[in-house]
């Protein structure tokens, strides 16, 4: 709901492709330098007393957003600088939460809890964005980030409410950089783990970055305003919850590797065809094709990974993976809105696919080819 609010207060404040989209890449921006430090920070500390901070943290974040707009003070200044301290803190909340959860569950039952964990995520998505759509006109962008702040009270008290036994924690004794270097050690000379970050890394510059163009082409594109774009992200959010629940369905020996390529394929061709739609059902259906696509292959690809780790490095990997995929998102987002300003949102996002397309091909696709028996999920 408040992803969606945003990006509406800021195309309303400013009508700039440009700055929506270094808005848009704020919340991701500190991932790039933070995230590989949060992924010794993880390492080394209790995963759930880190994700009481860091959900605290992007509570207040919230509330603090609400209240500025609410109040009519509201700068284009402070929603960047706000935007960016919700970046700093998803570099630690990131890492936690996905080695918290291979924690919880175990190596056997982890592509299941990734999945159970995207339906309740991308569930919340169809409601938080259809709600959104209806509430702005009704009590404003402001409004949208209280009532976000305010669901925060249900994901602490779920925090507070566990016990977990207390895993082994990495020495603090050696420097951050010491440890950071161990991990990329590890995944340079890793046949499999390798390649999947090298092709994420594309992928988070070019491949889930058309996702901050939507404000315009509800607007200029498909001409159904705020209420369209509430459907259009619902309509992805849906995609994504029936791709959750088919990946719950994959028995374990899945060739996830495959299904990573096949994602990918299908999330860049989708999009290209969301470039090229200016029918608001046909919108509505590929963006339910991206959502679908886009959870098979990040839920394989994050499966893979931790599956293939040691434990006491699954902190410092998806440290890496969130640089990958979130940290690199800024250089996609900020060039998505210079360009959007010059040759048009459609003409954008179809280029970024067509990069999309290359990158799943040439290095998604090779990997599949030429690894086969290493890409597949550990039995």
């Amino acid at each position: 709901m408040q992803s969606l609010a945003l990006g509406w207060l800021v195309w309303r404040m400013t009508n700039s492709a440009f700055w929506l989209g270094v808005v848009s890449a704020m919340p991701f921006m500190p991932s790039l330098f933070l995230a590989s430090i949060g992924g010794v920070i993880v390492d080394r500390h209790v995963k759930r007393y880190l994700l009481l901070l860091t959900q605290g943290g992007m509570a207040v974040q919230a509330g603090a957003l609400g209240l500025l707009t609410i109040s009519g003070v509201i700068q284009l200044y402070q929603i960047i600088l706000l935007a960016g301290v919700a970046g700093v803190v998803m570099a630690i909340d990131m890492p936690a939460r996905l080695s918290f959860m291979r924690e919880m569950v175990g190596k056997d039952d982890l592509d299941n809890a990734l999945a159970l964990n995207s339906t309740a995520i991308n569930a919340s998505r169809i409601v938080g964005s259809s709600v959104a759509g209806v509430l702005v006109p009704i009590v404003g962008e402001g409004g949208c980030f209280l009532i976000n702040s305010a669901t925060f009270v249900g994901v602490l008290a779920t925090l507070l409410g566990m016990s977990n036994p207390e895993k082994p924690r990495l020495s603090s004794r050696e420097p951050f950089h010491v440890q950071i270097r161990q991990a990329w050690v590890f995944v340079r000379t890793h046949p499999t783990i390798y390649p999947l970050i090298i092709g994420l890394a594309f992928f988070g510059i070019f491949g889930f970055t058309p996702t901050v163009l939507l404000p315009i082409f509800a607007d200029r594109v498909l001409n159904v305003g705020v209420r369209g774009l509430g459907v259009l992200m619902g309509a992805a959010g849906g995609g994504a919850l029936l791709g959750s629940l088919v990946q719950a369905t994959l028995p374990r020996e899945s060739a996830r590797g495959r299904i990573v390529y096949q994602g990918a394929m299908g999330l860049a061709l989708a999009f290209l065809g969301f470039a090229l739609s200016r029918w608001f059902p046909l919108s509505l259906v590929l963006m339910a094709l991206v959502g679908f696509a886009m959870i098979l292959m990040l839920t394989s690809l994050v499966t893979l990974m931790l599956d293939l780790t040691p434990e006491e490095l699954h902190g410092r990997i998806m440290g890496l993976y969130t640089t990958s995929f979130i940290g690199l998102a800024p250089i996609g987002t900020l060039l998505a809105g210079a360009l959007a300003s010059g040759i048009g949102a459609p003409a954008t996002t179809a280029l970024y696919s067509a990069v999309g397309l290359a990158a799943a091909y040439f290095i998604f696709g090779r990997a599949s080819r030429s690894l086969p028996s290493q890409l597949r999920a550990s039995s």
